[in-house]
């Protein structure tokens, strides 16, 4: 087994060939990138109304409405998203299986009504994200003298959901139409 660390120039059926052109027989390639727990989406561009982009709209603080959508960026949607990680209180399953039968549902409400887009109002954004904040300050890798990776330079805690898993479930259910902006 040899580590290799010059950068491919190319991928074969049996072998990854490196810039400086020595071709390496493989049996199974790792493509792992490391990860920066406050960086969602990295290399993404993801521009919204007005052109906005998504990362400028967080100003290094990724947040989400149940870490599936954000205003101002209709029909755009997250699995996994800002505040969806679990530390004790379940597997990441749920909270998958629960953004992905959000995003179904939301897509149905679409579909059934004639309605283009769905995107969740700031108002019901900031609210849902002000009772997260409080609860991730409420837990041990929130507090404000403790300095860990789930917080980001401010503090905020954008990877974990401090709720019970059953309160995600529950919320995810379906898109409330009075937190959402519909398009016609």
């Amino acid at each position: 087994m040899n580590l290799v660390t010059s950068g491919i120039d190319s991928i074969t059926a049996d072998a990854v060939v490196d810039n400086d052109g020595v071709e390496h027989s493989v049996d199974v390639i790792v493509f792992a990138t490391g990860f920066d727990t406050n960086q969602t989406l990295p290399g993404w561009e993801v521009h919204g109304r007005e052109g906005r982009e998504l990362h400028d709209y967080w100003a290094g603080e990724p947040c989400g409405y149940y870490g599936i959508s954000v205003p101002d960026f209709p029909n755009f949607f997250m699995i996994m998203g800002p505040n969806t990680g679990g530390v004790t209180n379940g597997s990441i399953s749920v909270f998958a299986e629960a953004g992905i039968r959000y995003v179904l549902e939301a897509l149905r409400q679409l579909l059934t009504t004639g309605r283009r887009t769905i995107e969740p109002t700031q108002e019901a954004f900031d609210a849902f994200n002000r009772i997260i904040d409080e609860k991730n300050r409420q837990m041990a890798w929130g507090v404000s003298w403790v300095n860990n990776w789930y917080q980001s330079e401010s503090g905020r805690v954008s990877l974990i959901w401090p709720l019970s898993v059953p309160e995600y479930w529950r919320e995810t259910r379906r898109p409330n139409p009075g937190d959402h902006r519909y398009d016609a």
